[in-house]
């Protein structure tokens, strides 16, 4: 789908801050539920560790937003080309999955690259622990019975937000 000049952008960061404020209530729901005294674990300087899988144009949108809070930090991006330039800088830009699904210091993964290959990647994700975030449609049709019952089983969250706003 092609979008005249400026209006992708738009639609990316009209998403992102979609995601952001989906990330974001996830964050206080997690920590409050888990009984944690938010204003201690704000002021032990704490931050929110996430991984990307995905740094297209809705990705870098969500990366964009991110980068406004102190709270969270991009520990590291999965990138199908790792030469390809790109609008945002992440701490750590990789192109193996593995290395964000098996990195332990990272609590979220936000999914945002589309289509079923990142299926495995994200069960075992969700095996070891890390709550997901995707706008990933044909994820959640085709995989999603699948991904729903491995996050339940292993007391994780599997959130999902897509809107299409057009005008």
């Amino acid at each position: 789908c092609k979008f005249p000049d400026g209006e992708s952008t738009i639609l990316s960061l009209t998403f992102s801050s979609l995601m952001i404020k989906f990330l974001l209530k996830f964050f206080f729901q997690v920590y409050s539920t888990t009984k944690i005294n938010l204003c201690y674990y704000f002021s032990m300087k704490n931050k929110l560790k996430i991984g990307i899988i995905g740094l297209g144009t809705v990705g870098q949108g969500v990366v964009k937003v991110l980068e406004q809070y102190d709270d969270i930090d991009i520990v590291c991006a999965c990138v199908r080309n790792l030469s390809k330039k790109r609008e945002v800088n992440v701490e750590q830009l990789v192109d193996d999955v593995n290395l964000i699904v098996d990195n332990p210091e990272i609590q979220i993964v936000v999914e945002v690259a589309g289509g079923t290959w990142v299926c495995d990647a994200l069960i075992r994700a969700m095996q070891n622990k890390k709550h997901i975030v995707t706008a990933n449609k044909e994820l959640l049709a085709l995989c999603g019975t699948e991904l729903f019952k491995i996050a339940q089983e292993n007391k994780v969250s599997l959130l999902y937000e897509v809107h299409y706003l057009y005008h």
